[in-house]
Parts: structure tokens; C-alpha cells; sequence
């Protein structure tokens, strides 16, 4: 019985880590958003209780200016913020929010607050206009056209290794890494290289750490991470078309000379 009880309690640790996972990964997405105000989360289930910060996110997510108080003492104030912000994402940005509503963020529940942060993150950062469903082989695929030798299927064991994200970050910035000679065959070692090359030499933010992306790797934060790898190459996709473009000669605005 005693035997029972321990495991019991082992598996829901490692069924609740996703929790862990997530709220780190989604606050580090939200404060990527925030620091353009000045802004900074610390505690997703406190500091989206009154709908300020909250708003401030939409704010920037949307490019519009969304008339709330700023400084709710009541809990009716509180509720009118949340009550804009959910009004405003589920009627103008077409947010779909299933059994979620502003009494959830209010109370602080951290699934449901969870829920909400990944509903943004979808809608703003993964889908690309996109289905939910379709988000997910979207992403995939586009891995699987930048490392097509690691053929990824999954946001979970697939990137346990290490080596996928060391190959993704190689591949859309060649010369950070001498693969497969840099590899130690460590995992935690070679997610860390990935993850700190990427950063360094990409700007991209580190949303997830080489220890969760090894041991315990949620689909959601790691969908989340990738995706700013799929941005870096977009954004430079573009950058490298207005250079090729600039090289090209506007020829109405070209004198030609009539040689004697």
C-alpha cells in the first residue's frame, strides 16, 4: 500500500511538471512582449488578476489603445478590465476561449490562466493564419525543411537529444557550431549549446531551458520556442529580397547618353 501511495504521488509530480514547464515558458513569451513598456511579469496567476497587464499585453499584441482603469482597487473594477479583455479577444481578435471566462483569471486559477496565455500564443505568434489544428503540422513541417535529416515528428522526444535544436539553430545561421564534431553526446550539454548559440548569435530568447527541453519537454512551450526560430528565418528571407532588390537598378530613373 505504502509502495502505491509513492508511486501515486510520483506520477502526479511528473503529470503536474507541465504546469512548471509552461508558467515558466509562457511568462518568459509575455515579458519578450511586455519589455517595450518598460513591463514585467513575475507571477501569471497575481499579475493578471486586476486585467491591467493583461491589457497592456493586448495593447501590444493588437497595436491598439483599449480603454481600461489602470488602477482597479475594487474587485468589480478588477472584473470590468478582465471583462474588456475578454470581450475584445474573443469578439474582434476571434479568439476561441472553451470554458474560460474573466471569474477564472480573477481567481487566479493556473490552469485556466495557462490556457489563456497559450490561446494568445497561438493566435498572435504560431498559427500564421492557420488553423488550431493545422498550427501544430505547419510548424513541423517547416523544421523538417530546414533540418530534414532529423525527421521531427513531435515537440516532445524528438528534441531530447539536444542535437535537433544545435541543427536548427546550424542550419538557419551556419557557422555557430561544427557539427557533429561539437556534439558531446550529453544531452543537457548539447541542448545548452543550442539553445545558448541561438541566443547569442540569433537574438532568440531563451523560452525554455536545456533541462526541461531534455527531462521534461511540454508540446506547448516547445512550440512556443521554435517558433521564433521560424520568425528569424522569415525575417531574413525578407531582409535578403530588399537587398537583392536595392541591387536591381530602377531604370525610369536611369539618363541614358547618346554616344556621338
Amino acid at each position: 500500500m505504502e509502495d502505491n501511495t509513492i508511486q501515486n504521488k510520483q506520477q502526479q509530480t511528473m503529470d503536474n511538471y507541465w504546469i512548471t514547464v509552461q508558467k515558466k515558458s509562457f511568462t518568459r513569451w509575455c515579458n519578450e512582449i511586455l519589455k517595450k513598456r518598460g513591463l514585467e511579469c513575475h507571477d501569471l496567476d497575481q499579475d493578471f488578476k486586476d486585467g491591467v497587464m493583461l491589457l497592456q499585453l493586448l495593447e501590444i499584441l493588437t497595436s491598439k489603445s483599449i480603454k481600461h482603469n489602470r488602477h482597479p482597487k475594487m474587485e468589480v473594477q478588477r472584473l470590468e478590465n478582465l471583462t474588456v479583455a475578454f470581450q475584445l479577444m474573443q469578439g474582434e481578435c476571434k479568439i476561441h476561449l472553451i470554458n474560460l471566462g474573466p471569474r477564472d483569471l480573477l481567481e487566479g486559477n493556473p490552469k485556466l490562466v495557462l490556457a489563456l496565455v497559450w490561446a494568445l500564443i497561438l493566435h498572435f505568434k504560431i498559427k500564421m493564419g492557420s488553423s488550431d489544428n493545422d498550427a501544430n503540422d505547419e510548424l513541423i513541417r517547416w523544421i523538417n525543411s530546414q533540418i530534414p535529416a532529423y525527421q521531427i515528428k513531435n515537440f516532445k522526444s524528438d528534441w531530447q537529444s539536444g542535437k535537433a535544436i544545435c541543427a536548427l539553430a546550424e542550419a538557419l545561421k551556419p557557422g555557430q557550431m561544427k557539427l557533429p564534431g561539437d556534439f558531446s553526446n550529453d544531452q543537457v550539454k548539447d541542448a545548452t549549446m543550442g539553445i545558448k548559440n541561438a541566443h547569442q548569435n540569433m537574438g532568440i530568447p531563451v523560452i525554455i531551458d536545456p533541462e526541461d527541453m531534455v527531462s521534461h519537454p511540454d508540446k506547448q512551450a516547445m512550440m512556443t520556442y521554435l517558433s521564433y526560430f521560424r520568425d528569424y528565418a522569415l525575417h531574413h528571407q525578407h531582409s535578403d529580397k530588399e537587398k537583392e532588390l536595392e541591387l536591381i537598378p530602377d531604370l525610369s530613373k536611369c539618363i541614358f547618353m547618346a554616344l556621338d
